[in-house]
């Protein structure tokens, strides 16, 4: 004859909420896990759309040519980068500046080559506040060498992102040196 387990053996091979229990204990760090993809995604997209939007900023100025419907260089390169940028990126967060030198030389002396952003002309592409004769200084004359910078201040997604890194922004920043093209342009 068979004698029946004791309650406590019984107890012991009965699975009946286990699975509750384990997603209890499981779920903080997946949960954890999809919050930290979601910021580094975020923070990865937002990096490579300034960069892009600093390569094609550059296009759009060191040729001097104007497409149509602009008026000045500056305004070009900075519907470049709104239209970019907007659709992802907060624009009030978002500043553009450039500054030009003569030469590639001349720029490798300053610093070793990443000019203080004090140096760095604000292209204010959030307004109409801009002196055309400044453009020179910004983006350069025929030949000579302008650094874009595109810096956006990113808020971290979520408190615990924010908890985790110890701040609640992220400060991102693309810097693109280019020779301008020979060209003729009276600004």
């Amino acid at each position: 004859m068979r004698s029946r387990p004791s309650p406590v053996r019984r107890a012991l091979r009965d699975r009946r909420g286990l699975t509750t229990l384990e997603l209890a204990i499981v779920s903080p760090a997946l949960i954890a896990g999809m919050i930290a993809l979601a910021e580094v995604s975020y923070s990865l997209t937002v990096d490579g759309l300034l960069n892009h939007a600093a390569r094609a900023a550059a296009r759009s100025g060191f040729t001097g040519e104007l497409a149509t419907g602009f008026t000045d260089r500056r305004a070009q390169v900075c519907d470049t980068v709104y239209r970019l940028t907007s659709r992802v990126l907060d624009q009030s967060r978002l500043s553009v500046r450039s500054h030009s030198y003569a030469s590639f030389t001349t720029l490798g002396q300053i610093n070793g080559g990443i000019p203080p952003s004090t140096s760095l002309t604000d292209l204010n592409c959030g307004s109409t506040d801009w002196d055309a004769n400044q453009t020179g200084t910004a983006l350069g004359g025929s030949g000579q060498v302008v650094v874009y910078t595109l810096r956006y201040t990113q808020p971290v997604l979520t408190g615990l992102g924010a908890t985790v890194l110890g701040r609640a922004e992220l400060i991102h920043e693309a810097r693109l040196a280019v020779r301008n093209e020979p060209f003729m342009v009276g600004e």
